[in-house]
């Protein structure tokens, strides 16, 4: 449930190698950098490469968010894929200095920086599409997953879609989960950055942040499946 490009395959058509230090994608008036590397990429003669751009959660322009898609209210927008080499920032095959502050100076129309909101829980990225963490013991043993806000929940067990009119209680939503999971032990519920923006899109940034989990309690009918499946076990 991350946003941006995943990956950039490059091809070098020249005959020499070619040294590549980061790679940007400029749409309209606004740059991003997908990658810098440490190391300069060296992409031998004739030679194709993939890369994994790193994954984030959303992007900023002006303290807004902003949507880095192709297509946006029906209208489609060209992304140009930059790479720096040497003393050199090409488009389709990078053109320029390498660095972000050359494509910034050298542009007759202003850029605006987009700049990288990267949200995790326990090393996976999420976008503001994911609205809750899940965190659940199935045998003694925790899982986590999300929840995003058509109800879609990334694991592979059934049930993985909840009703939508559920989702804005988050009470609601543990038991509802946990009630129809006899094999799960514990199950809580979190909210995530991304709950305020389909519930209260006028919360503070932040207010995520205060969020704890909401355990899920089960219904008597369910205990009562769960008792029964443990007999049977």
């Amino acid at each position: 449930m991350a946003n941006g490009i995943a990956q950039v395959t490059l091809t070098n058509l020249k005959d020499r190698s070619t040294p590549i230090f980061a790679l940007y994608a400029i749409q309209k008036d606004v740059i991003i950098e997908l990658i810098k590397f440490d190391t300069p990429l060296v992409l031998k003669s004739f030679e194709s490469v993939r890369i994994d751009i790193p994954r984030v959660s959303q992007y900023f322009v002006n303290g807004k968010p902003y949507d880095f898609s192709a297509v946006k209210d029906d209208q489609y927008f060209t992304t140009k894929i930059c790479y720096s080499t040497l003393e050199t920032i090409k488009t389709c095959k990078p053109i320029s200095p390498p660095g972000l502050h050359t494509l910034l100076r050298r542009r007759r129309r202003p850029l605006q920086v987009a700049f990288v909101s990267t949200m995790t829980f326990n090393g996976k990225v999420y976008s503001p599409e994911a609205i809750y963490i899940v965190e659940y013991q199935i045998q003694d043993k925790w899982h986590d997953a999300f929840i995003n806000d058509a109800g879609y929940i990334d694991w592979g067990v059934i049930p993985n879609l909840l009703p939508t009119s559920i989702l804005m209680d988050s009470q609601k939503t543990a038991n509802h989960l946990l009630s129809s999971m006899p094999q799960v032990q514990q199950l809580s519920v979190t909210k995530t950055y991304g709950w305020y923006q389909s519930f209260q899109p006028g919360a503070a940034r932040n207010a995520s942040l205060q969020e704890r989990p909401v355990w899920g309690t089960r219904t008597d009918q369910s205990r009562e499946r769960t008792q029964e499946s443990h007999q049977t076990k």
